[in-house]
């Protein structure tokens, strides 16, 4: 039986890992610029994505060619492309969720059908939440921020 590697707080700290804290710092720095921009330089992610991750990229091409052989090769590139640059904006977003302010967050996403969460609430009836998502020129990205915003519009208990 092989053994479980053990983890401890310090080998976060080991040279290995800084790239991934530069890149963690960077998000969290990034985060303060407005909204468009980090959209903007999210799309751009996306692009040297697309052009430098090869197996990822060829993996993509290849579910979108089984899934969608009725668009033509171009359509196929186009939404492609549109994927790679929404995980670049991702990338963003998510430093947003976890970093930006509770006014920030709010000024960017909307809840709907808040009331009937209240209203079942009153009554003391079960309740189920799901993820919040936002949808943004045509794509659809989760955000993580979600318990937040759930936090300022639902009263405890």
């Amino acid at each position: 039986m092989s053994k479980k590697p053990e983890y401890s707080a310090l080998s976060l700290c080991h040279p290995k890992q800084w790239p991934v804290w530069i890149l963690v710092g960077l998000c969290r720095l990034l985060i303060l610029l407005p909204y468009p921009t980090l959209m903007k330089m999210g799309r751009g992610m996306g692009k040297l994505l697309l052009r430098f991750s090869g197996k990822a990229r060829k993996t993509a091409e290849i579910n979108l060619n089984l899934c969608f052989p009725e668009l033509s090769p171009k359509a196929r590139n186009t939404l492609l492309q549109k994927n790679f640059e929404s995980a670049g904006m991702t990338f963003f977003e998510m430093g947003l969720a976890w970093w930006g302010s509770a006014s920030k967050l709010q000024s960017l996403c909307h809840v709907h059908g808040i009331e009937n969460l209240h209203a079942a609430l009153q009554k003391k009836q079960r309740r189920y939440c799901v993820q919040c998502a936002f949808y943004d020129a045509g794509n659809l990205r989760a955000i993580n921020g979600s318990p937040r915003l759930f936090r300022r519009n639902v009263p405890p208990g």
